[in-house]
């Protein structure tokens, strides 16, 4: 089961999730859903290097105490 993700930490808008792909496989972008923010698209997966879904969730999900 995937986990949720967080809100925004720079605006608290709510988190994507897209999966899309290209000449080199399927990837997914994440980020905040507001287009003037400036993490719109912050994390992605690339199908070379193997950034799991799941790390990148935990990525977006880290916040600093």
């Amino acid at each position: 089961m995937q986990q949720e993700l967080k809100p925004c930490p720079f605006c608290g808008s709510k988190g994507y999730i897209k999966q899309d792909e290209d000449h080199h496989g399927k990837f997914y972008t994440l980020g905040c859903s507001n287009e003037s923010c400036m993490a719109n698209t912050i994390l992605y997966t690339m199908p070379e290097d193997e950034l799991k879904l799941e790390e990148a969730i935990n990525q977006w999900n880290t916040r600093v105490n």
